[in-house]
């Protein structure tokens, strides 16, 4: 049989085709199928139960300060916090890693053994009596832990460009990296339901603990089996430059064009604050809806609405992006900053606010849900168009240290926010994250200056092989 009669991809682009070529007679047609797809399935099943335990104890503080005796909301915000902390110096040497040969694979591997490690070390106490488990150096356990599956947070932030480059076509790119990267706001959905249901009493803590192990085994089992690399030869011109980028040297020189590139830092700046407030935001939203207002029970699901929207509004923004907007991803990018301010601009209005008392717009249940379902959609539909933007504007450079360099400036987006946010009265954390999206959308229209040179690189390949 041909390769031409063997489906490979949604795509029939040449110079996949010929990188996939070459991986069909090293291993067989059906894994030149199905490689691309479950190794970007257990991404985003990595991505997802990833976000789930960092948030496992936040999601019932209440349940968890009961079972371990003496444990303050203090410390249960550094169980939290230890994401951020642990991220920004460990994703520079993430970044550097996914330029190594097998760097991605390798990467994706380390992941989710840290994953697994750290739920499995979250577990120790239960095994001790209630009065050991009142002892802080017990709790070491639960920290190192969640400095573990911290150290995973840069891996699943700074490769979903790199894996799209690697193992998809360009009018595919987009929306792999939307599916790789929507994993993070399905996880957090996951976090406000699966702590709640099964620990809903202190004795139930160890349940949850175990049912996060269990989690933690799939995608580690499945990598164990079978952990692809990449195609043979593929990227001979997109992913070429990873390869050759193996040295702590050259990624040194990569850090300094990063750097240097204007267009690239405002883009990622503007990205990355976006991102690491909302995310703030979003912890704080039980807040926002505080009783007697609004029931505990109705902000925790309006937390789950916004996550899922998360989850509907990356996927979307992918697809639409890969469908009408190659080579313009910067107006669908603005469209989406500009559309999240206006609903976060209502949103405002409509709780407690320092402009308006009471607030301008009706507080109904209803109301809300809706305003925070269209916020979430668009915000999160920012996140796979900047990574994909900062990709092609800094071609050749690897796709693993522009997504790197977003993700840092994420976490530290998020680091400030959390250190800033008990002095910032609760009535303007609404409109910081307005003010957020409307100069994103406004920055990245007249600052960034748009360039696709990865899909120009692309696009003379495949004239090239056509010929």
């Amino acid at each position: 049989m041909s390769l031409e009669h063997v489906p490979l991809l949604a795509s029939d682009s040449p110079p996949l085709r010929n990188c996939l070529q070459n991986y069909k007679f090293t291993h067989g047609a059906f894994w030149v199928r199905i490689a691309p797809w479950y190794t970007l399935i257990i991404f985003f099943l990595l991505t997802t139960f990833q976000t789930t335990f960092w948030f496992t104890f936040s999601s019932v503080p209440d349940t968890v300060t009961a079972y371990y005796p003496g444990m303050t909301d203090d410390d249960l915000d550094l169980l939290l916090n230890w994401g951020p902390i642990i991220f920004v110096p460990v994703v520079p040497v993430v970044s550097w890693y996914l330029t190594r040969p097998s760097g991605l694979a390798h990467a994706m591997l380390l992941g989710a053994a840290l994953c697994a490690l750290s739920c499995a070390l979250r577990l120790v106490p239960c095994f001790l009596s209630e009065s050991a488990r009142s002892n802080t150096h017990v709790w070491l356990f639960l920290h190192f832990g969640q400095i573990l599956n911290a150290a995973a947070g840069p891996i699943v932030m700074a490769a979903p460009s790199l894996l799209s480059a690697t193992w998809f076509a360009v009018e595919q790119r987009t929306t792999a990296t939307a599916v790789a990267y929507l994993g993070g706001n399905l996880g957090s959905a996951v976090g406000f339901l699966l702590g709640p249901y099964l620990a809903d009493e202190p004795a139930h803590v160890p349940l949850l603990l175990w049912v996060t192990l269990a989690l933690s085994l799939v995608p580690l089992l499945a990598l164990m089996a079978w952990c692809p690399d990449k195609p043979r030869h593929a990227g001979a011109d997109t992913a070429a430059p990873l390869t050759l980028r193996a040295s702590l040297k050259q990624y040194g020189r990569d850090l300094v064009r990063t750097v240097t590139n204007m267009s690239l830092v405002i883009l990622s700046a503007l990205g990355g604050a976006q991102a690491g407030i909302a995310s703030a935001w979003s912890g704080v939203l039980p807040q926002i809806l505080a009783p007697p207002t609004y029931s505990s029970v109705f902000s925790g699901w309006c937390g789950c609405a916004y996550s899922i929207a998360g989850v509907i509004g990356n996927a979307s923004a992918g697809l639409v992006g890969d469908k009408f907007f190659v080579g313009r991803l910067k107006i669908l990018l603005v469209l989406s900053y500009f559309f999240s301010a206006l609903f976060f601009l209502l949103f405002a209005l409509s709780t407690c606010n320092p402009y308006t008392d009471p607030p301008l717009l009706p507080s109904a249940p209803a109301l809300m849900v809706i305003l925070l379902v269209a916020a979430g959609f668009f915000q999160s539909a920012c996140d796979p168009l900047f990574y994909e933007m900062a990709a092609e504007i800094s071609y050749p450079m690897p796709e693993g240290t522009s997504a790197g360099f977003i993700a840092l400036l994420f976490n530290v987006a998020t680091l400030v926010m959390l250190f800033v946010a008990p002095v910032i009265a609760m009535n303007l954390v609404n409109t910081i994250m307005t003010l957020t999206m409307l100069l994103g959308g406004l920055g990245t229209w007249f600052l960034v200056k748009e360039a696709y040179h990865r899909l120009k690189a692309d696009t003379r390949s495949d004239l090239h092989v056509s010929s």
